[in-house]
């Protein structure tokens, strides 16, 4: 992956738009330089090739980090259980 493909892949995740259209209906593009600085504001490390790469993994693997909430209260009762129903995103249906 080059470091362009590599930072518009971390601006997609992140929420960064890659263009937009301005009040007169012409359509722009966002440049590195933007992106980069709008990743920085949101505390995204993008200003290298190494950088956007370890923000990349963090950011792909940030969703399976986060699996069940933080705290689960349950009050003890006899006979029943915790049904822990895990669920994929679409996406991920079909890999293995």
């Amino acid at each position: 992956m080059t470091n362009a493909r590599g930072l518009d892949r971390l601006a997609e995740l992140a929420g960064v738009e890659s263009d937009y259209w301005d009040i007169w209906g012409n359509h722009h593009r966002v440049d590195d330089a933007a992106k980069g600085n709008i990743l920085a504001a949101l505390g995204i490390a993008a200003d290298s090739a190494a950088a956007i790469a370890a923000s990349l993994t963090q950011l792909e693997d940030a969703p399976w980090q986060r699996f069940l909430p933080r705290r689960c209260r349950v009050r003890e009762q006899p006979g029943r259980g915790l049904a822990v129903h895990p669920c994929l995103p679409s996406v991920l249906a079909d890999h293995r």
